[in-house]
């Protein structure tokens, strides 16, 4: 996965710190512990990233095509980009 062990990281932060689920729902207006959720963010935010370029994935399931498509459509914003940023820069450089 193109998540792989930076999801596993988010994932688990986000379940030990209230302060950063409550951030995630009330800043994307998802559920912190939906990984589907999560994972739709995540892909939001590298397009995002890389707007002008391209961004792949891969998924063994096809219903998730779908799914992606519809993430893609939800474009973030500039300040909901650099609070997700924020976000994974602290799960990085803490470790969970």
């Amino acid at each position: 996965s193109v998540f792989s062990d930076g999801f596993a990281t988010l994932t688990g932060h986000l379940q030990k710190n209230p302060a950063a689920r409550s951030l995630v729902q009330k800043t994307f207006d998802i559920d912190p512990s939906n990984n589907a959720d999560l994972a739709d963010l995540l892909l939001r935010h590298a397009l995002y990233l890389n707007r002008t370029g391209v961004v792949l994935f891969s998924t063994t399931r096809p219903e998730r095509i779908a799914q992606n498509a519809k993430a893609a459509d939800k474009l973030l914003s500039h300040d909901e980009a650099q609070k997700l940023t924020a976000l994974l820069c602290s799960t990085r450089s803490i470790g969970t």
